[in-house]
């Protein structure tokens, strides 16, 4: 179950804030410096993601950020062979080269261990 709720808020927190920030007609065109902005954004977000779902699931459970990376990267590849060539192929192969990684390696970051050995002593 909790697996379930980290898949979910992780693909939650990729989705929605790059949705309600960057809402832009995908007819009009866009800087370069915006793209740039753009996709930094969606990977920071992806990372974020990925990180969410592992901590929610557990901390030493990564497939939720690995699932979050496989969403992420199946709604690319099915813009790719629903929507014509054009603008949104171009979003859809950055999704999926660039912000299905970010998830993936969100989800594989490790938190901090407490040590539980002494200096200068090796454990058994």
């Amino acid at each position: 179950m909790r697996t379930f709720l980290g898949v979910v808020v992780g693909y939650a927190l990729f989705l929605l804030p790059p949705v309600a920030l960057l809402r832009i007609d995908p007819e009009a065109s866009v800087s370069p410096e915006f793209m740039v902005v753009a996709t930094m954004y969606g990977m920071f977000f992806a990372f974020l993601g990925g990180l969410a779902a592992r901590r929610i699931a557990r901390r030493g459970d990564r497939r939720a950020g690995a699932i979050v990376a496989v969403l992420i990267a199946a709604g690319a590849l099915g813009s790719l062979l629903t929507f014509p060539e054009g603008s949104s192929s171009a979003a859809a192969i950055v999704t999926l080269v660039l912000f299905a990684p970010m998830a993936f390696v969100g989800g594989g970051v490790r938190g901090r261990r407490p040590s539980h050995s002494q200096p200068g002593i090796s454990p058994r």
